[in-house]
């Protein structure tokens, strides 16, 4: 069934916030009681990590075709029939989406260029994403924060794949079917798989990289809705 993404703006958040208790304080202990809150703020600002600061995240579509016909090399194609990257073979093709609204509506196909189309992608200016299926297509969405160059060090990779978590709500270990990678974009990136699966992942999914060792995270939100339409004749 076809299906509808949209990814929220990525911010640094406080994976746990500040709490200091002020409602029955009197005035200048509640004073007091803010100013140490503030300073406890900046005392933990001072040490966010600055892929966490800015993160730099990229997102992308992951589409599985068949396995009888991953023989048959495709590619993208925009709206002119010119192709956009390689063609190639195999199951597995992805497709990198844009971070942030504002761009021109771009329409692309996965095809064999001969008339055999896989999967149709709609990208709108206000930030939605429309994606059309060919049958026996599965689809999946993956989304990655690229490290700071200042935190970019190969060296420091297992550092960082130790530091780093991801996590869904509130639940301290990831859906089934999610997938980590942390050697993805060379070592210097932290990626995360999400099989899309009708009928168990529409919805919002609130999704954050934790720091263990700060206690900062960068947090945003992907939303999943299926559409009633046809899918995409092939």
């Amino acid at each position: 069934m076809p299906f509808t993404l949209r990814l929220s703006p990525w911010e640094k958040q406080l994976a746990t916030p500040e709490i200091v208790a002020t409602s029955l304080l009197p005035l200048k202990a509640h004073d007091e009681a803010e100013t140490l809150r503030q300073r406890r703020l900046r005392a933990k600002e001072a040490v966010i990590p600055a892929t966490l600061a800015k993160p730099q995240v990229r997102w992308g579509l992951r589409l599985e075709l068949p396995s009888g016909l991953a023989a048959t090399p495709v590619a993208w194609r925009d709206a002119q029939g010119q192709r956009r990257g390689e063609a190639r073979a195999g199951a597995l093709h992805e497709l990198e989406l844009p971070a942030t609204a504002g761009v021109a509506a771009t329409s692309l196909e996965l095809t064999n260029g001969q008339g055999r189309v896989w999967a149709r992608v709609r990208i709108s200016p206000a930030g939605p994403v429309q994606v059309l299926l060919a049958e026996g297509v599965r689809a999946g969405v993956w989304l990655g924060i690229v490290r700071a160059p200042s935190e970019a060090d190969w060296s420091e990779r297992a550092q960082w794949r130790e530091r780093l978590r991801w996590q869904h709500e509130r639940e301290q270990v990831l859906p089934p079917g999610w997938e980590r990678n942390d050697e993805w974009a060379s070592g210097r990136g932290h990626r995360l798989d999400l099989p899309l699966r009708e009928g168990r992942d529409e919805g919002s999914h609130r999704i954050r990289l934790i720091d263990t060792t700060t206690g900062w995270a960068a947090a945003g939100r992907l939303d999943v809705r299926y559409d009633e339409a046809l899918p995409v004749r092939q």
